[in-house]
């Protein structure tokens, strides 16, 4: 930061002028930069004025001031050569030109014409799941991102990328154990897990950079973190598996276009094809003499459930589509059987704070938040393998006597998933026919914790402004998450 500081300062020609903010978004007062006290003590001359009494003599900003001012000149003015637009159009057309250029500014993307697109894209375009939820986000984010390939300089600091690649590590490499009985969970103690995912976690975050976590006391307490977080998550996993009849069958799953899998390998149009690439973190198993019972469960960093809404927006496709994926590949390994899911799932790897004084309490809070989420088969054998009915790993809950609660949302028959599945694959088909055809609006969602602005490396590329240039945010469909479900079933079932 110091070297552009001094980058900025030795390149101005004429003036500079630094500014800090005395106040936060929510109006607390802030602290000036240590730069400026350090700008202050190299320069003691420096002037210092309040931008608000600075502002009262600048030119107009918006349209709209400047409507203003030219109004309140005009209101007494005779048309004459001393008016004050003659004046300025006279004396500096340039100048002029360059104010009003500003003012009538817009901040369009509009549309990249189609061989510009193909040009970028190709007849064939192979993209992840997680791409394809971008461009619903955002359609010009995933053409700076994909399309021109932009990317942010690299700095020499630790992301928040880095610590799911971690942890994605650690659940791999251990989970790969217990499918391969390197690692037997019914015979080891938790203190021997531990010590096991300690070293995993140490390993996978050498692997990932080998010597920022020894760069600052922040950065250690960091690395204690991911293992304190490593080890109740593969605990919590465990309990998982040792509760139901499910066993791991396939870890770090990849699938591509070189699999041939009709889910994934899509027709656009004319001579346009779409195919799909990814990773499913893990799919579990259960075979018997008549099906093969499976799930799949995606490893999350944070908190994420099954919302209708977005799938319908098509910004929630992954779980669908890996659960899709699975379906047809295990029909090509277990010919002449059922092939029925008995759910998809998100898992949180976390370990929250439970604020509770009893032990026994707090062990109860630990499981009940370490359950998985998303959508599960209510068919009872679905339910049996998934957790003997206990409500111990599935979300769903159950009464004393066994019966479904009122409050479940998370049951679903298998033809549901299955229309889910058909549905995501539409709007996968119209996303990719909307990026062939050059759409890329500036198109963000407003949303308070969701809006693809809040986390873009992109902003100073886009300079997108809500009420300036003709930018706004795309409002949300005015759908609750019921009404988006039976939108998709509608829509799957206008298509059958």
């Amino acid at each position: 930061q110091q070297y552009y500081l001094y980058l900025q300062i030795t390149q101005a020609k004429e003036q500079i002028v630094f500014l800090y903010r005395n106040v936060d978004g929510k109006g607390a007062e802030l602290s000036p930069s240590y730069f400026i006290k350090r700008l202050s003590g190299i320069f003691p001359k420096l002037t210092l004025w309040q931008a608000g009494e600075k502002m009262k003599n600048s030119l107009p900003v918006t349209r709209q001031e400047l409507t203003a001012e030219f109004s309140k000149h005009l209101e007494h003015e005779q048309m004459t050569d001393s008016s004050v637009f003659q004046v300025m159009k006279e004396n500096n057309p340039e100048g002029m030109n360059k104010i009003l250029d500003g003012y009538f500014y817009t901040n369009s993307s509009g549309v990249l014409d189609k061989a510009i697109a193909k040009k970028l894209y190709g007849n064939y375009m192979v993209h992840s799941v997680s791409r394809l939820e971008n461009y619903a986000g955002c359609a010009y984010q995933f053409f700076l991102k994909y399309g021109l390939k932009l990317e942010k300089r690299k700095e020499y600091q630790l992301e928040t990328s880095d610590i799911g690649s971690i942890l994605h590590t650690v659940m791999e490499r251990f989970f790969h154990q217990v499918k391969e009985g390197i690692i037997k969970i019914e015979q080891m103690t938790p203190e021997a897990i531990d010590k096991n995912v300690e070293m995993m976690t140490v390993v996978a975050a050498k692997e990932i950079n080998e010597t920022i976590f020894e760069r600052s006391s922040r950065n250690r307490h960091r690395l204690d973190v991911l293992i304190r977080i490593a080890k109740r998550s593969v605990k919590n996993l465990c309990r998982h598996l040792t509760q139901g009849e499910m066993k791991p069958a396939y870890i770090e799953k990849t699938f591509s276009p070189a699999d041939k899998l009709d889910y994934i390998n899509m027709v656009l149009e004319e001579d346009l094809r779409m195919s799909l690439r990814g990773i499913v973190d893990r799919v579990d198993i259960k075979e018997t003499e008549e099906a093969v019972y499976f799930d799949v469960i995606d490893y999350k960093s944070g908190a994420k459930d099954i919302d209708y809404l977005k799938i319908y927006e098509g910004k929630q496709l992954q779980l669908a589509v890996y659960m899709s994926v699975m379906l047809e590949h295990l029909k090509n390994e277990y010919p002449g059987k059922k092939i029925i899911p008995t759910g998809m799932y998100y898992y949180q790897l976390a370990d929250p704070v439970v604020e509770e004084s009893e032990e026994e309490k707090i062990e109860q809070k630990r499981i009940e938040g370490s359950r998985l989420s998303g959508l599960v088969n209510q068919e009872e054998e679905s339910l049996q393998a998934m957790d003997k009915k206990t409500g111990l790993v599935t979300p769903v809950r159950y009464k004393k006597d066994g019966e479904f609660d009122s409050r479940n949302t998370a049951l679903v028959s298998t033809d549901e998933l299955l229309q889910i599945s058909e549905f995501v694959r539409e709007k996968m088909m119209d996303i990719g026919e909307n990026i062939i055809h050059g759409e890329i609006p500036m198109n963000p969602e407003k949303g308070e914790y969701n809006c693809p602005c809040n986390y873009c490396d992109y902003q100073n590329v886009c300079r997108f402004e809500p009420g300036l240039g003709g930018n706004a945010y795309r409002i949300q469909p005015d759908l609750d998450k019921k009404e988006a479900k039976k939108r998709i079933k509608k829509e799957e079932g206008e298509q059958a």
